[in-house]
């Protein structure tokens, strides 16, 4: 085997243990979003009459969802830098993996971009849904709606400045890069 061939084989792999990366981090934020959202619903009453409820975990909901989406911002990066590099280099790559890898350069999923941030989205009117309904601290909740919504579109722009980043160069063709 080559160097070019192993080079190749190793971006292969890279490639698709950050695709199992994202769909892990993917499947996590579901589970502690929806966990959390789930139990910050809760209350219940003790036998003396106390009313305990777990109404506080609802502010977490949308940070906790946050920091998954950055981490899978991360690896879906990984795998577009990989990707371009295989296009752009076309290292001993199959001659069919080189051509797709042109085709979705040329037409990307620009949707994918923005998912995280819907399902983001719907995390926090979730939890602010119950959190209203019991009258909370009027300027705690939207100091805490602001706060999310602004890191949720920070890591949106920052997601369309890698993409732009990876495509800002798409005048290189395989032919014209070293």
């Amino acid at each position: 085997m080559t160097e070019s061939q192993d080079t190749a084989t190793k971006l292969r792999n890279e490639i698709q243990g950050a695709k199992r990366y994202r769909h892990d981090f993917i499947l996590r934020k579901f589970g502690f979003a929806t966990g959390l959202l789930g139990i910050g619903s809760l209350s219940t009453t003790l036998p003396d009459g106390t009313q305990i409820n777990f109404i506080p975990l609802l502010y977490l909901v949308p940070l906790i969802a946050i920091a998954f989406d950055s981490y899978i911002l991360v690896e879906d990066y990984r795998i577009k830098r990989a990707g371009e590099f295989i296009r752009r280099k076309q290292c001993s790559a199959a001659d069919t993996e080189v051509e797709w890898e042109n085709f979705a350069h040329e037409y990307p999923n620009k949707g994918s971009n923005i998912a995280f941030f819907f399902v983001t989205v719907l995390y926090l009117f979730g939890a602010a849904s119950v959190i209203f309904q019991t009258s909370p601290n009027a300027l705690l909740f939207v100091t805490w709606i602001i706060l999310v919504m602004s890191f949720e579109i920070i890591l949106l722009v920052i997601a369309f400045y890698l993409r732009d980043y990876l495509e800002g160069n798409k005048h290189d063709s395989p032919n014209n890069v070293n």
